[in-house]
């Protein structure tokens, strides 16, 4: 009797036990599953947060694209087209000053100097002979009978800018034709370009004579004082440079910091243009 009574005892602890690991088990997994399921809206509340983390970037990322196309769309038509000119232009202008710079660093004040006070004496002797063409001195001693042979000859002796002077004005020829002669007589002693005479001897051949289309053809001559102006504009600019070079690397510096003015304009629009056709591919973002 006793036997059976702790056997019967034995069964009851050993069911209990069981139904005690039992539902300790089923709590293990009803923990495990809450754990899975927080774990879950967790991953699923961050995903959401990412969403709407980019959503909003989309969002700030578009309203960025439209105010830029309300600024670049306010601007006239030929904005852009204005500021690529100019930044080509200060582009020039830089390479120019830039030029100007070296050359002063290089060319001899005083040679500038001279220069400068030379070609605009030329330039109003030149502009003289062609407003009176047919009184220069070459146009009278061709009338004379003097050939141009003859004057390119005689005047690579003589001093050639005398033929550009004008008869009446800046030169008077009192005998013609004595001065034809003399003149014919100093070509004929320019032989395979040497000059000889009872007392002297010398290869011209380096020697500069008159330029001959210049002093036969009007329209020559003009394209000449052309040449001399622009060559008059440039000693300027050198000579301006080399006395105050301070002040031409400043002018430098001002138009660098212009030219990145342009430079910067243009690759802001060049980034708003292609963003604004990328906007239909933002908008989906959100």
């Amino acid at each position: 009797m006793v036997r059976q009574i702790r056997e019967r005892r034995r069964t009851r602890e050993t069911l209990i036990r069981a139904e005690g690991e039992r539902v300790q088990g089923v709590i293990t997994q009803l923990h495990g599953d809450q754990c899975r399921n927080q774990d879950a809206l967790g991953e699923r509340q961050q995903a959401k947060g990412r969403l709407e983390e980019r959503a909003e970037k989309a969002r700030e990322k578009l309203q960025v694209v439209l105010t830029a196309h309300q600024k670049w769309s306010s601007y006239p038509a030929d904005f852009l087209t204005q500021i690529r000119e100019n930044e080509k232009q200060k582009r020039a202008e830089i390479a120019e000053q830039e030029r100007l710079l070296e050359q002063a660093a290089r060319f001899d004040l005083k040679t500038l100097q001279r220069q400068v006070g030379q070609l605009p004496r030329q330039i109003h002797g030149d502009r003289s002979a062609l407003a009176q063409w047919d009184w220069t001195a070459a146009a009278v001693l061709r009338k004379a009978g003097v050939s141009q042979a003859d004057l390119d000859s005689a005047f690579h002796i003589l001093n050639p800018t005398l033929l550009r002077l004008v008869v009446g004005d800046t030169m008077r020829i009192k005998d013609p034709g004595s001065v034809a002669k003399r003149i014919q007589d100093i070509a004929m002693r320019v032989i395979k370009n040497v000059y000889s005479d009872d007392t002297v001897e010398a290869d011209v051949s380096n020697v500069s004579g008159p330029d001959t289309e210049s002093v036969s053809d009007p329209a020559d001559l003009e394209r000449e004082i052309e040449v001399k102006q622009e060559d008059l504009r440039q000693h300027e600019a050198r000579l301006a440079t080399a006395k105050d070079q301070e002040k031409a690397l400043a002018l430098l510096n001002a138009l660098r910091d212009e030219h990145a003015g342009f430079v910067t304009t243009l690759r802001d629009y060049n980034e708003y243009a292609r963003v604004w056709s990328c906007r239909t591919d933002i908008q989906k973002e959100f």
